[in-house]
């Protein structure tokens, strides 16, 4: 990721693409990048590491309470990207489980609501 995104993020300390020379995947990812960073820093929370998985099992991890939060940015099936609300949606999801880690907790489908509203 270059260095402009690296010192222009304050709670995300590390951004990787899986295809760095695919310029779509790095603008979409800068673009989430900056989004999360900015939803992050209204719950003055971090994440170690942001970074784009091609595992086609998963939409996104959150490993360690945001030491590590994957996110996929591309169809699984064809190629191209999801669309940017499914992938907000997927970050908005994954940055709740930096405080709640079951998807069963009562407060956790209205902290998603909340994430995804200042995510705007």
């Amino acid at each position: 990721m270059s260095d402009l995104l690296r010192t222009s993020l304050r709670h995300i300390s590390h951004v990787q693409i899986a295809d760095p020379s695919d310029k779509e995947a790095v603008a979409l990812m800068l673009r989430l990048a900056v989004t999360m960073d900015a939803v992050l820093g209204k719950y003055g929370w971090k994440i170690g590491k942001l970074v784009e998985t091609r595992n086609p099992k998963i939409l996104g991890v959150n490993k360690c309470h945001g030491k590590v939060v994957k996110i996929r940015l591309r169809n699984v099936r064809g190629s191209g990207f999801r669309t940017w609300e499914q992938i907000l949606g997927t970050a908005m999801h994954e940055i709740a489980h930096i405080t709640i880690d079951s998807h069963s907790d009562d407060r956790f489908v209205p902290l998603i609501t909340n994430l995804k509203r200042h995510s705007q």
